[in-house]
């Protein structure tokens, strides 16, 4: 988990001069990519069975999200059309372990709602960049991103101390 926050964190350091520049911009989301691959290793950690059997309409609804979201963006995305694919297939399946966690209960659910939360997030900043300007967007993104984070981490820590 302290390799996802790190990634997240150069995300955002890199996305703050990422305003307008495409590099900044490429470069922030393969860091905050490579921090949701290692929430998918933390979520999978988690699962001391090894035996993943997703929820059908939970996995479903992540899948429609996902591909309605591409759906507005790619039309918009020009070079980014393919780093923004894989990043909707990433961030899907971070989603996705997330929720398989709710079996566990409380705990579970926490860490879900912070995946959930990060979904919504970065769904602001793509709506934003391709589809259509969003007034005050800087504070949807960001509440909504800090919340996810603290859940996250919160439900994590929570599970490893019980």
């Amino acid at each position: 988990m302290i390799f996802a926050l790190v990634f997240c964190l150069m995300g955002d350091v890199l996305l703050m001069f990422g305003h307008g520049n495409t590099l900044f911009f490429v470069l922030g989301l393969s860091a905050f990519l490579a921090g949701h691959i290692f929430y998918i290793f933390t979520f999978r950690s988690i699962i001391k069975d090894n035996h993943i059997s997703f929820h059908f309409p939970k996995t479903l609804l992540v899948v429609l999200y996902a591909a309605g979201l591409l759906y507005l963006l790619i039309p918009h995305a020009d070079a980014l059309v393919l780093p923004s694919i894989l990043y909707t297939l990433v961030i899907g399946t971070m989603l996705i372990f997330a929720l398989h966690l709710t079996r566990f209960g409380k705990v579970g659910w926490i860490i879900a709602v912070g995946a959930f939360l990060f979904v919504i997030s970065d769904s602001f900043i793509a709506i934003n960049k391709f589809y259509t300007p969003i007034p005050y967007n800087h504070w949807n993104v960001m509440i909504s991103y800090i919340v996810a984070q603290f859940l996250i981490v919160k439900g994590v820590t929570k599970y490893i101390t019980k």
